[in-house]
This record gives structure tokens, C-alpha cells and sequence, in this order.
């Protein structure tokens, strides 16, 4: 299986940051580390500001479609505002939308060489749940993480 910085790496539409901050930082760190090129960064309506971020201009949705028509937005964000999850609905209607998972604090990015590198642990893990439920959780957790 392949993991979502390897998809990223072949995706031939333009690639957008939708977000700014910590989150966004990690994930363009880690973009960085497989030579994956973003075209731009936006942000909600509310957010876009006059500003920039790691050198990008911040966009709003609307001129990152008239700029590079369709695209995959990666989501570098964390809310609960009703608003907010609106629009990132609106977004999941027009474009590709992918939520790149990267910690919070510290540790390693889940992707197909941690899952590699610490697969006994994860199996140990796993059979250690009792019910199918929890096995279920579990592996759609993992994969989600990866992909």
C-alpha cells in the first residue's frame, strides 16, 4: 500500500496548503522531505487577511480557482466552527481534499516506513483487542493514517 506523501508525489494536479500555522508548517516540512512542491496556500474567507505564509501569498478559495482551476487541497487545520466545516464541505465538492496526518507534538510521521519499521508492535497492538469492533477501529485507523 502506498501512503498519501507517495500519492502526493505523483499527483499531477496543482497541490494547495488550505491553512495556515503549526499543522500546515509540519505538513510542508514533510512535503519537503519527498520533493513534493505546493502552488499555493489559502484560507477560509475570515482567515485570508492581507498576509503571507512561507512565502506564499495567502488566497482566498475563490482566487485559487480562477488562478489554478482544479487542484488537491491539503488540509492543515483543526476546528469545530460550524462555518468552517461548511466550507471545507464546499471544498470536498469541487476538489480533491486529503487531511495529511502529521503529530501534534514530536514523534514520527505515520507513513509507510513507520508502519514498516514498528509493524510488530502494531500487530501486538492489534491482537491484543478482543472484540471485532476494536479490531475494526483499529485498522481503519492505521490506514487513514496512511493514506
Amino acid at each position: 500500500m502506498t501512503d498519501i506523501w507517495n500519492r502526493l508525489k505523483a499527483e499531477e494536479k496543482p497541490i494547495l496548503l488550505y491553512g495556515t500555522g503549526n499543522g500546515a508548517d509540519k505538513i510542508l516540512d514533510e512535503l519537503s522531505k519527498y520533493g513534493i512542491e505546493i502552488k499555493g496556500v489559502f484560507a477560509s474567507s475570515g482567515f485570508v487577511r492581507d498576509r503571507y505564509f512561507r512565502g506564499f501569498k495567502v488566497m482566498s478559495i475563490e482566487e485559487a480557482e480562477a488562478i489554478f482551476g482544479d487542484f488537491v487541497a491539503l488540509f492543515s487545520f483543526g476546528s469545530n466552527r460550524p462555518e468552517v466545516i461548511d466550507n471545507i464541505k464546499r471544498i470536498m465538492a469541487r476538489h480533491t481534499l486529503l487531511a495529511p496526518e502529521v503529530p501534534v507534538c514530536g514523534g514520527e510521521v505515520f507513513n509507510t516506513q513507520y508502519a514498516k519499521k514498528h509493524s510488530e508492535e502494531l500487530f501486538k497492538a492489534y491482537n491484543l483487542l478482543s472484540d471485532e469492533q476494536s479490531k475494526k477501529v483499529f485498522r481503519e485507523t492505521s490506514l487513514f493514517k496512511l493514506d
